[in-house]
């Protein structure tokens, strides 16, 4: 497959990150919902909320700029466009971080697992997708042979 189509794959998998978002994330609440549950329960809600509104915004900006670029028959493997899709994926991610890691400071790892739903796990799952597909259509070699 050429590097535009795995370019546009990445895009597809980060879709799933959206759609799990609008599913039940954690506490049987999708992504909005937990977004305000924990910025009105808790006076610390606001950084996790923050970072659950980074986590979907981020997604949809990858994937519209990526849109933007096909309807213009822009280049969507130039450098620079390579560029935003990482720094996308990585504001996602670090926005899932901050999300998760805030909330596992404040209560138990096991009762915060036992409370993840499907929409994490697509999430999840978008992400691995896309930044694999990343790598591979940007040609960054990955080598790990080990060599003395």
């Amino acid at each position: 497959m050429n590097k535009k189509g795995l370019r546009i794959l990445s895009k597809v998998a980060l879709l799933a990150v959206v759609f799990g978002f609008f599913q039940p994330v954690a506490c049987d609440k999708q992504g909005f919902d937990l977004a305000d549950h924990v910025s009105y329960e808790f006076n610390w809600g606001g950084l996790a909320a923050t970072g659950l509104y980074v986590l979907f915004f981020a997604a949809v900006v990858s994937i519209a700029c990526t849109l933007i670029l096909l309807i213009s028959k822009g280049n969507i493997c130039s450098k620079i466009a390579t560029t935003l899709d990482f720094a996308a994926l990585i504001a996602s991610v670090c926005g899932g971080a901050i999300a998760f890691f805030t909330t596992t400071n404040r209560f138990p790892m096991d009762m915060i697992i036992d409370e993840l739903n499907s929409g994490t796990y697509f999430i999840l799952a978008g992400w691995i997708a896309s930044f694999l597909l990343l790598l591979i259509s940007s040609g960054i070699k990955i080598n790990l042979e080990n060599k003395e």
